[in-house]
């Protein structure tokens, strides 16, 4: 799929705010485009894991410096940022696909996973798949043991 691909008229997430964590300009771009082609109009962006606000969804990078994005996803599902609700839909970007790190991801209720290379209909998919999935939260403890990879 080419990347400027027109957006899926299914996608609209013009009612959902987002927090697109990632330490590379690029990729935050990159999901900011996607977003914005989805009708997103409330789109928060952060080089690292120390902006927690009250976001709709994350969209966060798997792989930075000093935490990556298992130790944020972990730290909303633990309930351990109290600005920001444990059942926050959550979408980890990645360029590796290590099945370690994908059972641990999927241990902590990550909401989806898009990896690259990747095109912005896929992202858009993921996004979208993440803000309608419903589960059912654990206690804090059970993501607090979860070991990350």
């Amino acid at each position: 799929m080419s990347l400027v691909s027109q957006v899926p008229t299914a996608s609209d997430f013009s009612k959902i705010t987002f927090l697109v964590v990632d330490d590379k300009a690029f990729y935050r771009d990159m999901a900011h485009t996607a977003l914005t082609r989805g009708k997103a109009k409330n789109i928060e962006h952060a080089s690292d894991v120390d902006k927690a606000i009250q976001i709709g969804c994350i969209i966060c990078d798997w792989d930075m410096a000093p935490a990556g994005g298992l130790n944020l996803l972990r730290m909303v599902r633990s309930r351990s940022l109290s600005t920001m609700p444990a059942n926050t839909p959550f979408v980890i970007l990645t360029g590796r696909a290590d099945s370690a790190a994908i059972k641990a991801a999927m241990s902590l209720d990550v909401s989806g996973v898009a990896i690259a290379p990747l095109s912005f209909d896929k992202l858009i998919k993921t996004i979208s798949n993440a803000v309608t999935r419903t589960w059912t939260l654990k206690s804090p403890e059970h993501y607090t043991s979860v070991q990350l990879v």
